[in-house]
This record gives C-alpha cells, structure tokens and sequence, in this order.
C-alpha cells in the first residue's frame, strides 16, 4: 500500500501496517522482529489494544 497526503495515524495507521505486514507474507513474530520490537507489543497494536507511541508511529510509518 502506497500512501500520499496526510499522514495515517491511530486506526488507519495500524491498518496499512497490517496491509503491508501481509503484501510482504510476514507472520507477526517475523514483522515484530523486523521491527526490532516485542510480538506481544505488536500484537497489542494490531490488535488495537493498545496505541504506539509517537516515536513508534514514526517507526511504523516508516515500514510502509
């Protein structure tokens, strides 16, 4: 998924990481490690429990 204009943020955001966790045929273990974080945070984002922080949506907007 390619994005232009604003940028993606909260709900929005984790759904273009999971976009692009999936293009690439990754498991989340595999993407989290890529990522250079927990699964267990991962999946918290993923699964919208939690929110990344500002620093870590920089991280992930710059993984898409």
């Amino acid at each position: 998924m390619y994005h232009t204009g604003a940028p993606l943020q909260g709900a929005d955001l984790m759904t273009a990481v999971i976009d692009r966790r999936r293009a690439l045929g990754l498991t989340q273990s595999e993407f989290a490690k890529r990522l250079g974080i927990s699964l267990r945070t991962y999946q918290e984002w993923e699964q919208g429990r939690r929110r990344p922080s500002g620093p870590a949506e920089s991280m992930l907007r710059r993984a898409l």
